[in-house]
């Protein structure tokens, strides 16, 4: 498996677009520099694994009772 496909690509563009330019740069709510860390380091893993369980095990990986 390649490290950097299509689901990185994926992921990273997420990442960037709806979690780190709203977070960091669009004070919708005021954050200290502490939270904004908290907040984006908890959605890059949320994300991540949304990933990797949505993609990787699908339904093919549910119906084998992985």
């Amino acid at each position: 498996m390649a490290l950097i496909n299509n689901q990185t690509i994926v992921f990273l563009f997420c990442l960037v677009f709806l979690i780190i330019l709203p977070i960091w740069f669009m004070d919708f709510v005021p954050l200290s520099i502490g939270k904004k860390f908290l907040y984006t380091f908890g959605s890059a893993v949320g994300l991540y694994l949304t990933l990797q369980f949505g993609s990787m095990k699908g339904f093919s990986g549910m119906r084998r009772g992985r």
